[in-house]
């Protein structure tokens, strides 16, 4: 009885019990006796034992490519890859950032956003058509999927009958490919990752945030406002891209959003938002050149995009083109530099994820989903 109330023992003799200080199972193992044919079978069959809860190598490989079988990532991320000048591997990482609701022309000529100007100044850059209604949920779906309003089911910011379990987001297939992928998302608005809220448009995955390989920040800007958070997401974000170095990560901010929302997006606070933001830009594009710097084996694609514009007055979700005008611009850093990405000049978009997905397995990025004009 005292042996029962300390643990379970198993056929190979061994006290499987509860440690409560840990929170796992602690398994104690009775030293083999002698080194006769006993002896050697137990140790076979402890081999056996332990190796009985892991996926054989040949089964793992099988698994890997056809979770990884899909547009823009056929291989897991760590098996491809560019090379650098001096023929060493390097290691490709891709960032997004989501500013909600920017009127990018505006941004870009008005002299508000030095950082965004000079960002797409020395990258890349495709004008993209966002497919209507230009509301949040059903845009930031398309963008982080790759599938369609009518292929993930989201048409408003509800999510109400949506098929987001059918179509996961870009971290999430790079994660399913190979699992040694670390993923980042930081978010002022919980719909994007939540997994209490209507959605999450980025899966949870709760087996990869408790081991380590996904992390994720949620804040709420509609209760707590959106400078603050966006201040909170930015700052959390930084340090991770500096040290932590993640493989793919997505970062959305919403104070320009939410200034439109309030004042129109001709207003001075409007411009005001943009300012803000573009300075928050800035620190994000700083920590991954700092990180890219001190990793000559790194690699990194940076994104920016939106989701939809804001009409004079405020507002959104009409097929007006100050409304369906978005973009997609890039950069490729390294310790060597800057690049400029292959880009069409015109995408959908559909086209964001596979494209983000190809550039991290070591591809250029020329995936459908784009047009030249």
């Amino acid at each position: 009885m005292a042996a029962l109330r300390r643990g379970r023992v198993c056929a190979l003799g061994h006290v499987h019990r509860r440690d409560r200080r840990v929170g796992r199972s602690v398994v104690r193992r009775p030293a083999l006796a002698g080194h006769g044919v006993r002896a050697r079978a137990g140790a076979r069959a402890e081999r056996d034992h332990r190796s009985s809860r892991a996926l054989p190598s040949g089964a793992t490989r099988a698994y890997r490519r056809r979770r990884g079988a899909g547009p823009g990532l056929a291989r897991p991320p760590d098996e491809v890859g560019s090379r650098g000048g001096g023929g060493g591997r390097v290691t490709r990482h891709v960032v997004l950032i989501g500013v909600d609701g920017l009127r990018i022309d505006d941004a870009l000529a008005g002299g508000d956003a030095p950082a965004l100007t000079a960002f797409v100044d020395a990258g890349s850059m495709a004008s993209m058509e966002m497919e209507v209604p230009t509301l949040s949920g059903p845009g930031w779906a398309s963008i982080l999927t790759g599938a369609s309003h009518a292929e993930h089911g989201v048409r408003d910011n509800f999510f109400s009958g949506h098929n987001l379990l059918d179509h996961a987001d870009f971290l999430s297939r790079a994660w399913f490919a190979d699992q040694t992928v670390t993923t980042w998302v930081a978010t002022s608005w919980p719909p994007i990752a939540d997994p209490a809220g209507p959605a999450p448009i980025v899966w949870w995955r709760d087996e990869a945030r408790r081991s380590g390989r996904h992390n994720v920040i949620v804040r709420d800007g509609e209760t707590y406002g959106y400078s603050r958070m966006d201040g909170e997401v930015v700052a959390w974000s930084a340090q991770s891209l500096r040290w932590l170095g993640p493989r793919a990560s997505f970062i959305y901010l919403g104070e320009v959003d939410l200034a439109g929302h309030l004042y129109g997006g001709a207003a001075p606070e409007y411009r005001a938002a943009v300012a803000s933001v573009d300075g928050r830009l800035a620190t994000l594009i700083e920590s991954v050149r700092e990180r890219a710097a001190a990793n000559p084996d790194e690699e990194w694609l940076v994104a920016i995009t939106t989701d939809h514009g804001h009409l004079d007055i405020g507002g959104h979700g009409g097929s007006d083109p100050i409304l369906t005008r978005a973009f997609l611009a890039a950069q490729l850093i390294s310790a060597g530099g800057v690049k400029r990405p292959a880009l069409p000049t015109a995408i959908v978009p559909t086209f964001v994820a596979p494209y983000l997905l190809d550039m991290l397995a070591g591809g250029d990025g020329l995936v459908a989903g784009g047009r030249d004009l």
